[in-house]
């Protein structure tokens, strides 16, 4: 990847697609600013469940209902691949990742 290249969280055909407006339309602002609400929430409940160090497959399932409706399609795969290989899967290690992505999209969806 080029240096001046930066990972795209959102997939702007993808958002168009799956919510039926333009991403940068007031109403796709609206979608982006109940997205930001909700995975800020899903972020607090992942740093919550952390401590416990036991991987809560609930709020994996509902960030992947989140991230894939407005076409955050790379994380919509980790999530779906977290979901396959949970048996295997460190949850501290998931977290941790899962919170950094976290952090970047929603700082994306400004």
């Amino acid at each position: 990847m080029n240096s001046n290249q930066e990972i795209s969280y959102i997939d702007k055909h993808v958002f168009l697609l799956t919510t039926g407006v333009e991403y940068l339309s007031t109403k796709g602002e609206r979608f982006r600013e109940i997205a930001k609400k909700g995975l800020l929430s899903i972020q607090l409940e992942f740093r919550e469940a952390s401590v416990s160090n036991v991987l809560c497959l609930q709020l994996v399932h509902k960030l992947k209902g989140i991230v894939s409706s407005v076409g955050a399609i790379y994380i919509t795969r980790i999530c779906i691949k977290i979901e396959q290989y949970k048996e295997v899967l460190c949850p501290a290690s998931i977290y941790a990742h899962l919170d950094l992505l976290l952090q970047n999209l929603i700082s994306s969806l400004d």
